[in-house]
């Protein structure tokens, strides 16, 4: 069943807590879609982790070819929950996306690399399951804040890679490529300074085993994953020009690194922007343009 968005009225139907992850503890990761509503009567409610959540005959999609783009939550990878990017899925899908949040572990309950990992499940879903909503999984493009911005664009550059992503056996046959990124207030290299190595230490790395903290934060990277021989997809860096969270320096080194593999990129440090500049009332309207010119370019 779906639970229509008021604001929105007859525009967007929102498909709430859709599993897409049984965890090996056990937890089941969801997430929420956002769409377009092609019909005027589709029933309303609230979703369920059944089969409820597929689209009603009542309401299938009547196109199958839409745009994808999936934000990803901040929060330091120990914080944050879906509903922080509810605004931006809400005008994203009420000018024709099919915008989605999903979920993911965090650092408390799972050491890296289970937040990425937990994102590329997400991903194989959509690859599954986008078209029931009116999507096409060949159009797809990541958005995230903070903590989200590092796993969206560390998700574009490692797909196919086995040490970041789920078994072999729980993956699709064709696994979707992501086509466009957007990183707010990232962090993209976590060996850049001292305060970055001790961020991963304290929030994401584990001593436990043998796999060093070093190789572990580095693998963590997204710079580390740039290649001139398999060109990143076209990227879209914002950050506060006065961010005390993460240095606007985090964006600047990506987007050197990615303009240095031949990566269409574009970096725009936002004068007087804080951490969560994204979000608040004068900052919103903007980034929001910013993130969807971006995307209709590239998606």
């Amino acid at each position: 069943m779906d639970a229509m968005d008021t604001a929105r009225g007859p525009t967007v139907l929102v498909h709430r807590e859709i599993p897409f992850r049984e965890t090996d503890g056990g937890r089941t990761l969801d997430l929420d879609v956002y769409r377009p509503r092609d019909t005027p009567d589709s029933a309303t409610g609230r979703g369920s982790s059944s089969d409820s959540d597929r689209p009603s005959s009542a309401d299938d999609a009547s196109s199958t070819d839409r745009p994808i783009v999936v934000f990803v939550y901040g929060g330091g990878w120990t914080d944050g929950a879906t509903g922080q990017f509810a605004r931006y899925a809400l005008d994203f899908a009420a000018s024709g996306w099919l915008a989605v949040e999903c979920s993911y572990r965090l650092a408390d309950e799972a050491a890296f690399p289970s937040q990425i990992v937990d994102v590329h499940a997400a991903l194989d879903w959509l690859g599954e399951r986008a078209a029931e909503y009116g999507g096409d999984p060949d159009r797809l493009a990541l958005a995230g804040h903070s903590a989200g911005g590092h796993l969206a664009a560390l998700a574009s550059l490692t797909r196919t890679h086995p040490e970041l992503t789920p078994p072999p056996a729980s993956r699709p046959d064709e696994v979707p490529p992501v086509a466009a990124v957007g990183g707010v207030s990232g962090i993209y290299d976590f060996d850049l300074s001292a305060d970055s190595r001790e961020d991963f230490a304290d929030r994401l790395g584990t001593r436990d085993g043998d796999w060093a903290l070093e190789d572990q934060r580095r693998t963590a990277s997204p710079v580390t994953h740039v290649s001139a021989d398999d060109p990143p997809a076209p990227t879209l860096l914002l950050h506060g020009a006065d961010d005390a969270v993460v240095p606007a320096a985090q964006s600047a080194r990506y987007r050197d690194v990615l303009e240095s593999a031949g990566a269409p990129v574009e970096c725009v440090i936002v004068p007087d922007g804080d951490h969560v500049f994204l979000h608040s009332s004068s900052g919103y309207p903007a980034t929001r343009d910013r993130l969807r010119a971006f995307f209709d370019e590239h998606v």
